[in-house]
């Protein structure tokens, strides 16, 4: 049986061979030891110095909750986007226009305090609207103002995009009232020119004075019949009545 033999000897081959090289990295190692020692110790001694020339960092803390949305049935209203809503808002509270503004606010309120790097990290907790704040600078005061602004300048900026978009909504609104008021206007100004062009008055005059000689044939009609009815049975009760001339005046 050559085919079992021949996989015996191969597998054999391949572990002396593992072996062999096995040995030598050994005997390599023994003879070059230093050299990783040495370099080991080079990493930790170069690590251990830029720990040591880096100044320490202080890190502020701070949460803050999104409100509820009051849901309003109606079209022009203030909304965002559920889905990407709090993404939404990491970004922005790290955003560069917030932390310049962040900056600004507190050069202006803390002028004493000298201004050093602050990084901004922001979390959320899972299935909640609540955000984790950290903030981690060099400077400890002037790191704790920095995180307080970066929330009052993030809180701004939301009331000026709520506040920019009434002020779009109040601005689409006016001008439909302003053109409706132009379309009656018009309107007033072409009922008027029609009445001008075709005697309206005169017709709704006309119009009047024949409903009233209508009204008071009807009502002639409807009285005559009663008047007879009543002359005939005073008759039959034998009731005289005297004809009664008319008067002349002198």
């Amino acid at each position: 049986m050559p085919a079992p033999t021949a996989a015996k000897n191969l597998s054999t081959s391949w572990l002396a061979a593992f072996i062999t090289r096995l040995h030598r990295y050994k005997s390599l190692f023994l003879r070059r030891w230093w050299i990783p020692v040495l370099t080991i110790c080079l990493g930790l001694f170069v690590e251990a110095f830029l720990i040591y020339q880096t100044p320490p960092s202080y890190q502020s803390t701070s949460k803050m909750m999104m409100a509820g949305k009051l849901n309003i049935a109606q079209g022009a209203v203030y909304s965002e986007d559920a889905v990407n809503f709090y993404g939404t808002q990491i970004q922005l509270m790290q955003s560069a226009e917030v932390r310049r503004s962040a900056e600004s606010l507190v050069r202006s309120t803390h002028p004493e305090l000298q201004p050093a790097p602050v990084d901004i990290f922001v979390i959320q907790k899972p299935r909640t609207s609540i955000f984790d704040l950290s903030a981690i600078g060099s400077a400890p005061d002037y790191t704790q103002a920095y995180l307080n602004a970066v929330m009052q300048k993030y809180l701004d900026f939301k009331r000026g995009m709520r506040e920019g978009r009434g002020h779009e909504v109040t601005t689409g609104i006016t001008e439909q009232l302003i053109q409706v008021e132009k379309d009656l206007r018009n309107s007033e100004d072409e009922m008027l020119e029609f009445q001008k062009q075709n005697n309206i008055g005169f017709i709704q005059e006309e119009g009047n004075s024949a409903a009233a000689i209508s009204i008071k044939t009807s009502t002639a009609r409807k009285i005559g019949p009663k008047r007879r009815r009543v002359t005939s049975q005073l008759k039959t009760a034998g009731c005289h009545f005297p004809m009664l001339a008319p008067k002349r005046t002198t």
